[in-house]
């Protein structure tokens, strides 16, 4: 996988101001599908690995035919020498000759598929590591993003005295405020309701209130200030 190379190669031709700030704007983008073209070439390569193991296993199941009839025809040999048929022995070893050629061609197909297969898994390996390592450090940048993009806004919006967070926290202000009002409205009624009914009762009972005259309050005062 060449994804940094890719990304190098399609970056590196506007190396001016503007060509640099284009390229930071999309640049989430162009890795987004960077990824994506990545993620379908390791697809395609564990097709690839398949196809390969498949191949090696009918090259190691030919091998294994081949070896049964070389053994078979061995055998045969021995008979043919038994019965001091010379001839035949050597025709059945040409023919023996001809199996073990094409039983270790199969041999070293089966090992070149296999050599390919694990050569490639290794690739996948390493692509999907970095895909996966790439994949969470985008995620990271996404969310970074965001977040930095917000707190423009919002500093930007405080700054030009259009702050919607303000202006929200002022509304609720005079909210509470006035919930506040309409509750103590309500003790100072139910207060001056419940005086009233005291007095009435005393009224009825024939009982005054204590009533504070001017001399209590001066001789209380005298006394506070040991005047005599």
């Amino acid at each position: 996988m060449t994804i940094f190379r890719k990304l190098f190669t399609a970056l590196k031709g506007g190396a001016n101001e503007i060509g640099e700030a284009v390229v930071d704007a999309n640049a989430i983008r162009i890795l987004e599908q960077e990824l994506r073209d990545s993620r379908e070439s390791v697809t395609k390569a564990k097709e690839s690995e398949i196809s390969l193991l498949a191949r090696q296993k009918q090259a190691v199941a030919k091998s294994a035919a081949l070896t049964e009839q070389i053994e078979d025809y061995e055998r045969n040999v021995v008979m043919a020498l038994k019965k001091e048929n010379e001839n035949l022995a050597l025709e059945i070893a040409d023919r023996i000759a001809i199996l073990q050629s094409e039983r270790d061609q199969q041999k070293s197909q089966a090992q070149s598929f296999g050599k390919s297969a694990l050569k490639i898994r290794t690739q996948i390996q390493t692509a999907e590591a970095q895909i996966n390592d790439l994949t969470t450090q985008l995620e990271q940048v996404k969310a970074t993003d965001s977040v930095q993009k917000a707190q423009e806004t919002i500093h930007a919006n405080i700054l030009a005295g259009k702050s919607s967070v303000s202006s929200a926290k002022e509304s609720l202000e005079r909210i509470k405020n006035k919930q506040e009002y309409f509750e103590a409205r309500i003790e100072a009624a139910q207060e001056m309701e419940t005086q009233f009914d005291l007095d009435k009762k005393l009224e009825e009972a024939g009982i005054s209130s204590p009533q504070t005259s001017a001399v209590s309050i001066l001789e209380e005062i005298k006394s506070r200030s040991n005047y005599k």
